[in-house]
């Protein structure tokens, strides 16, 4: 009988970037109506970025942002630091040119950001940045890769791993729906993923006394049926990644659920968001 070898870690971290990268790409003009945050919101967020490396000797840093997606908050950052950014999705890459081409050279050269798989080789020189920022996208790189390349492009003595992730308030009707979602996942026999703790553990594998700081604190009005509608233009649920039957039949189960929870689906809510940035430090 022939005998099948196993495929490498790396030959199955560059497959599912290249499937993220695909599913990124699909919805990249319309990713930022779907989950963006408030430009409001983003400028709170880069000046408390700048503001963790007030210490550093030079008027402005070195950032390295890994999937910066269209640049919503790379467009607040850039004028602030010398900015660059490493993007899988070239969807998502073009999206960020339009919106930095008012800001940034024209030159390819000196562009502010570039197309690479962040789970690879980083095309960036040893000790050479004063901090990365990895704002809402740690949970789809490959944790020791990334480790290791965060070690290796910082500079030594206090160069910092930024996280952003934005909280949802606990009786927000996304959070809510969030939670029947990975009961409806768990019930089909899928682990959903746990965004929030990954964003820890990451942060205290390189400082065990990282900071978590509120950079800015915003409201959205939202109804159950907004939510669900979002979710099925999705190709994943809760970090999984389903068939196109079992996703609508999953959906269908939740928005009956909702029906019975929240009576009208189609009633809008007020509900809090914050985004909160964990900041280690890297000696």
């Amino acid at each position: 009988m022939p005998t099948f070898k196993s495929p490498s870690s790396n030959a199955i971290s560059t497959q599912r970037s290249a499937d993220t990268s695909r599913r990124f790409d699909a919805h990249a003009e319309v990713y930022d109506a779907r989950v963006g945050v408030p430009e409001s919101a983003l400028t709170q967020v880069a000046q408390k970025i700048i503001q963790c490396l007030a210490g550093k000797p030079e008027n402005k840093p070195n950032l390295l942002e890994i999937a910066p997606g269209t640049g919503e908050l790379a467009q607040f950052l850039f004028p602030l630091c010398h900015y660059h950014g490493l993007e899988g999705s070239q969807g998502m890459l073009a999206q960020l040119h339009q919106r930095l081409g008012a800001l940034a050279s024209t030159h390819v050269e000196s562009s502010p950001a570039e197309l690479a798989d962040a789970n690879q080789t980083w095309p960036v020189a040893d000790a050479s940045q004063d901090a990365i920022v990895i704002a809402r996208a740690a949970h789809l790189l490959a944790r020791d890769h990334l480790i290791k390349e965060v070690r290796r492009c910082c500079r030594e003595h206090s160069a910092f791993l930024i996280l952003g992730r934005v909280q949802k308030a606990p009786d927000s009707v996304a959070a809510q729906l969030r939670r029947m979602l990975h009961q409806r996942l768990r019930e089909h026999g899928h682990q959903p993923r746990r965004g929030g703790k990954i964003h820890q553990q990451l942060a205290a594998s390189i400082d065990k006394d990282y900071r978590t700081l509120s950079a800015a604190c915003w409201q959205v009005s939202e109804s159950p049926l907004q939510v669900l509608n979002t979710w099925r233009d999705k190709t994943g649920l809760g970090g999984v990644v389903l068939n196109a039957r079992e996703h609508v039949k999953i959906l269908d189960q939740l928005e009956q659920q909702c029906k019975e929870h929240f009576g009208d689906i189609e009633k809008k809510q007020q509900s809090g968001r914050e985004y909160q940035l964990l900041c280690a430090t890297i000696r």
